[in-house]
């Protein structure tokens, strides 16, 4: 992938490996999750409740289809280079989209509102990207050390903070 395309196989890739298989942590809001898709997600997916099982069997492709949909779309990845791409991704995964695009625009320094408007969009496209993409990992754990569940999975939520760094670093570099 070169740095001025946003590939979304390449992300997904990245955001799979951290969210893993079926899983069902007490200490997770998300509750009963199957590669980081939530029971409460794939039944807004569907269109209808769905039960534990029905989380366990998502498919890859399925999973696939959600993360491009209610994620990636919305953050407009297919806009930013990508290194951008990855980072906002992997964040509005991990975080939630309207704060993915807030700290995106934090670290552009134009009026943060959420949305990623065009403004965003050719600010991303002129930036320092290293510079961006540290900041934005940055205000992410700085958010991920304020939420109660910290102590449980802030070991976790820094590796992949800083795996993703590194990533989108390769990303810059050509690598």
């Amino acid at each position: 992938m070169s740095p001025n395309s946003a590939d979304f196989q390449f992300c997904l890739s990245f955001v799979l490996r951290f969210e893993g298989g079926y899983a069902e942590n007490p200490s997770d809001p998300g509750g009963a999750t199957h590669m980081g898709i939530t029971r409460e997600t794939l039944s807004a997916w569907r269109g209808e409740e769905v039960t534990k099982n029905e989380v366990k069997d998502l498919s890859a492709e399925e999973a696939g289809e959600i993360y491009r949909v209610k994620y990636w779309d919305p953050c407009r990845c297919e806009n930013l280079t990508a290194p951008l791409a990855l980072v906002v991704f992997d964040t509005a995964v991990n975080s939630g989209i309207h704060r993915a695009v807030m700290f995106l625009q934090s670290a552009l320094e134009v009026p943060a509102d959420g949305i990623p408007g065009p403004n965003t969009i050719v600010a991303a496209g002129a930036c320092d990207m290293e510079a961006v993409v540290s900041h934005i990992v940055n205000l992410r754990l700085a958010f991920l050390e304020e939420l109660p569940t910290w102590d449980v999975f802030g070991a976790g939520w820094t590796a992949r903070c800083e795996a993703l760094e590194k990533c989108a670093r390769n990303l810059i570099g050509g690598t």
